[in-house]
């Protein structure tokens, strides 16, 4: 999994930024990741902001999630000393876990700028302070493992203004350094400490060519130089795959530039990669409206353009390639200036024969200058997209981000529960089953959600998580009945996805308590017919 940050280059991108004013023209960030997903409706599972925010946080500039985990940038924290939030999925909601600062985090670092998280492992790009910082999980607990900072850097190379974590790699992008030329540096972790393996340039690098926006996927990178002079124009841009050989000694693979890219495109402004496929945005394409390109690696051919993205509604100025994020056949791509710089994200599906847009996400309560779509990443089947100058309950550009969820999981019950003639207070047991009768690659999370009123209730299991398309699983029931006599009850037990509980199935149950019966003993009985044959006879005279 990956990130970045932003990098954007017109100073029209936010011009009362603390990180404009700050840093000068550049402000960017990244992300990738994965996702299973198939035609059907996305939905947006929660909002999250930090416990502890103020105005001008700008939490989620930066945004990453891996699994059941994600981590959010808040640059401007504290003086801009800046901090990351790591959050973890707990049914369909995010709760904060943990904050993390670098211990020697100053004021003006921006730490957070940039974020990644991978597995147990998170690094926060402070480029102010020169510096990157990986942070290790235990249980629930975050302590910084390492500081990272170049060996054969600069003074202001805006080292980690780039950052992803892969594994047991980590890469670092500086896009000031050596006059804006740019540089990446690998460091890869041996047991408890990280050292640095290589330091990335590009080939035909140049001043000003801002290489520096990074991703790394194993023992591949790709780094991005989105002012690039090339063939296809002044600061066109262009992006650099780079590999590693087994003797540790990484070597620039290929130079990728756009099919049909022009002046002030900035392809290269975000990267992503995983496998065999990359995704390049290019934020300035047709006057800005923006456009991302997919690449995939072809044995014997090399590293192929398969695809150009563009937005169905997109419009002049949109930005759309601003924030990319690649899994598989899934790409989502941010365009955070979007109706009034409102922003949106759009997600993009390999179908076998083309590329085609699945799905455009806007925030529930989004307003115009949240810049929604500024940072994007995506996992299995969860997206976080962040807004980093949503005003919300913790201030004015406070900051916000968004979880989204596209599983494509549908619930479905098959059987009854029917009992008659239960003795009251006594136990039955039952059974039924669920499954996921959604599509095919989902998974589906359920839980109980409602029994009847009535009687006691024991069901097993009584929820579950990754239910395959197809599946079914039984649930043992039982219940004990209540105290009352001769009565019929009913009722339904309510299952529900757990990640859309607008998606549920229902059981019906019905169960009935019989009359009570008196019992005799022989001699009684034969009293009883006695008694009732004399009555019969004539014997009693009841005037």
């Amino acid at each position: 999994m990956n990130i970045k940050n932003i990098g954007i280059f017109v100073s029209i991108l936010l011009m009362t930024s603390p990180l404009i004013s700050a840093i000068g023209t550049e402000n960017h960030w990244k992300n990738n990741v994965e996702i299973p997903i198939d035609k059907s409706d996305w939905i947006q599972l929660d909002k999250i902001i930090s416990s502890d925010g103020t105005s001008y946080d700008e939490f989620g500039n930066s945004v990453s999630i891996d699994g059941d985990y994600a981590i959010v940038g808040a640059y401007c924290d504290n003086g801009c000393t800046g901090s990351a939030y790591i959050f973890k999925k707990e049914g369909s909601t995010w709760n904060e876990q943990a904050k993390l600062i670098p211990s020697d985090a100053e004021s003006g670092d921006y730490a957070g700028l940039s974020v990644s998280i991978s597995g147990d492992y998170a690094i926060i790009g402070a480029p102010v302070g020169e510096a990157a910082y990986v942070f290790i999980r235990s249980g629930s607990s975050w302590t910084q493992q390492a500081k990272l900072t170049a060996t054969g850097g600069g003074e202001v190379d805006m080292f980690g203004w780039s950052v992803a974590i892969s594994g047991e790699y980590a890469i670092v992008g500086g896009t000031n350094y050596d006059h804006a030329r740019g540089a990446a540096f690998v460091f890869k972790r041996t047991s408890t400490t990280w050292n640095q393996e290589a330091k990335l340039l590009a080939s035909d690098g140049s001043s000003d060519d801002k290489f520096g926006y990074v991703d790394i996927n194993g023992d591949i990178a790709i780094v991005g130089a989105y002012s690039n002079d090339n063939d296809n124009g002044v600061n066109a841009g262009a992006a650099y795959i780079f590999k590693r050989e087994t003797s540790g000694y990484w070597y620039q693979y290929s130079k990728l530039i756009a099919s049909d890219g022009a002046s002030e495109d900035y392809f290269g402004v975000d990267v992503s990669i995983i496998d065999d496929y990359a995704v390049i945005g290019a934020l300035g394409d047709d006057g800005k409206k923006g456009s991302a390109y997919i690449f995939r690696y072809i044995d014997g051919v090399g590293w192929q353009q398969m695809a150009k993205l563009t937005a169905s509604d997109g419009v002049a100025n949109d930005r759309f390639g601003n924030s990319v994020s690649i899994y598989q056949n899934y790409v989502a791509v941010g365009a955070f200036f979007d109706d009034s710089n409102t922003g949106s994200a759009y997600i993009f599906k390999d179908d076998g024969s083309n590329w085609v847009q699945e799905a455009k996400l806007i925030a529930s309560d989004g307003a115009a200058d949240d810049i929604f779509g500024i940072s994007v990443s995506i996992d299995e089947n969860n997206i976080i997209v962040g807004a980093r100058t949503d005003d919300n309950e913790n201030g004015v550009d406070a900051g916000s981000a968004y979880f989204f969820l596209k599983s494509g999981a549908k619930i479905c019950c098959d059987g009854n529960l029917a009992w008659s003639s239960v003795k009251p207070n006594s136990e039955v047991t039952g059974n039924f089953q669920i499954s996921n009768c959604g599509e095919e690659g989902s998974l589906l999370n359920w839980e109980l959600d409602s029994v009847p009123i009535w009687g006691v209730w024991e069901l097993s299991p009584d929820s579950g998580t990754d239910l395959a398309y197809g599946e079914s699983i039984t649930i043992e029931v039982t219940v004990t009945a209540p105290p009352d006599e001769n009565t019929e009850f009913s009722g339904k037990v309510k299952i529900i996805n757990s990640d859309d509980p607008s998606d549920y199935c229902e059981i019906d149950v019905l169960l009935n308590t019989p009359r009570s019966t008196f019992k005799y003993s022989k001699l009684n009985l034969l009293n009883l017919i006695f008694n009732l044959l004399i009555e019969k006879s004539g014997f009693i005279n009841h005037d």
